[in-house]
């Protein structure tokens, strides 16, 4: 099979899943300067926001489905997520309605993570995301929105504390986890 037949066999190839993080990561740059010079995100970009969260589930799916999962894929799915909750948070703490300790917290441990990841990485290893990492992405980008959209929440200072709480049991869980080979059939859940 030529690769043009082999493009055409399948349309969407490697480029669909790629181009819904692409748009996450274009999401975040319309809104960041948004809530970061208004104080607050407008309802459309709320919206915005929220869609982006949702193409995190939706690349993988879309990219496991049509055969398209690579690890170029896989890490700028990683790379969009983080740069998504850390806009999130910025915006957050830059509006007043979080301080700065747990976010502060919550990227420690989103950076030990990925420093980890890269360093198995250059050794030809993977570090998989478990069932509860993944619940960590959910649960930050649910609730990160949530106080992105309603500022005044109630209980807002418990549910950062939460998220962060969880992110770094996690993280530990992670970190402790034994890494295995790439390309094997465990490299990525």
């Amino acid at each position: 099979m030529t690769g043009a037949t082999a493009l055409r066999a399948k349309p969407l190839g490697g480029s669909g899943p790629i181009l819904l993080t692409g748009f996450r990561i274009a999401a975040v740059a319309v809104v960041l300067p948004i809530g970061w010079t208004q104080g607050r995100l407008p309802a459309w970009a709320v919206v915005l926001f929220g869609w982006a969260a949702l193409t995190d589930a939706m690349d993988g799916w879309l990219a496991r489905r049509t055969g398209a999962c690579t690890h170029v894929g896989a890490a700028l799915d990683l790379c969009a997520d983080k740069v998504w909750v850390l806009c999130a948070l910025g915006i957050l703490v830059h509006a007043g309605v979080l301080g700065p300790l747990a976010p502060a917290i919550l990227m420690l441990r989103e950076a030990v993570v990925t420093v980890r990841r890269w360093q198995l990485g250059r050794r030809g290893q993977d570090l998989p995301s478990t069932p509860r990492s993944k619940a960590k992405t959910v649960l930050q980008m649910a609730g990160l929105w949530a106080l992105l959209a309603l500022p005044g929440l109630p209980g807002h200072t418990a549910l950062i504390w939460v998220i962060t709480g969880y992110t770094w049991v996690t993280g530990w869980e992670l970190l402790w986890k034994r890494p295995v080979a790439r390309g094997s059939r465990h490299a990525r859940a």
